[in-house]
């Protein structure tokens, strides 16, 4: 079967793309996120610095390229261990590799890539979760690939009839056995299950949720799977918008209590 690769007619938008991540790594046994640091890029300089809870943990295993816990790192580069997250230009795939996460032409800014892909590695449980941005209009925007697809939708026979642009629905699934918190991502009529919003990102929907916020969420890539560089965690890119009040935090609503990050 070969992929089918549907792209809405997008391109990057400087307000949508992230200047700051937070470093996170999944426990193997517990599946709970920890956050380790925050990589930020601020007028042309990388930055990196752990938590202070992080730092001050003995148990902790420093991040590679990181050894100094109570250091802050700069660099006019990207720092290693992060670019060695994103797919060099070299491969003969990058081009499909950027199409299949919503971007094109030439070499992509590597925190555009992260920002889609959370340099998930096969290697290691370490992702960056892209800090969401708030306009001056108060206009919150993301995005992200769909987790799970592989999961809910085995066959992608829900996936089929997704296309670019079509509005999604978000639903709670507080009786998941796995993650009470866990949100579904659904076709409009809310029956055809696509997947779930990545655990990290879970509990920022939640805090829209409770405080009455609208969230629109669109269908922006979809590629389903059976091709090259296909893949469960790849099958579906997503953007969501939300108006939020000039009061919004969205650092505390990611790192809340009881969400699916804490402080390592």
């Amino acid at each position: 079967m070969s992929e089918i690769m549907r792209s809405a007619d997008t391109t990057s938008d400087s307000k949508d793309s992230p200047y700051e991540f937070l470093v996170l790594r999944q426990n193997d046994a517990t599946r709970q996120y920890h956050w380790l640091g925050l990589l930020s890029r601020r007028d042309g300089e990388y930055l990196f610095h752990y938590t202070q809870e992080a730092a001050t943990n003995p148990v902790l295993r420093p991040l590679p390229g990181f050894p100094d816990r109570l250091r802050h790192y700069r660099s006019t580069d990207l720092f290693a261990t992060f670019t060695n997250r994103v797919m060099t230009p070299r491969r003969e795939s990058y081009q499909v590799f950027l199409e299949m996460i919503g971007l094109s032409g030439g070499v992509a800014d590597p925190f555009e890539v992260l920002a889609r892909t959370w340099g998930t590695r096969t290697t290691d449980r370490i992702q960056v979760l892209p800090v969401p941005r708030v306009d001056e209009h108060g206009l919150l925007r993301t995005r992200f690939l769909v987790h799970g697809g592989g999961h809910v939708d085995p066959q992608a026979s829900q996936l089929r009839l997704v296309q670019p642009g079509d509005t999604l629905t978000l639903v709670a699934e507080p009786g998941n056995p796995k993650d009470p918190r866990a949100v579904l991502v659904c076709r409009r009529d809310a029956r055809g299950k696509l997947g779930y919003v990545p655990r990290p990102l879970a509990p920022l929907i939640q805090v829209l949720w409770e405080e009455r916020v609208d969230i629109t969420v669109t269908a922006e890539n979809v590629n389903v799977p059976g091709g090259q560089l296909a893949s469960n965690q790849m099958r579906l890119l997503v953007h969501l918008e939300a108006t939020v009040s000039a009061s919004f935090d969205v650092m505390a609503a990611l790192t809340q209590q009881g969400s699916a990050l804490s402080l390592a």
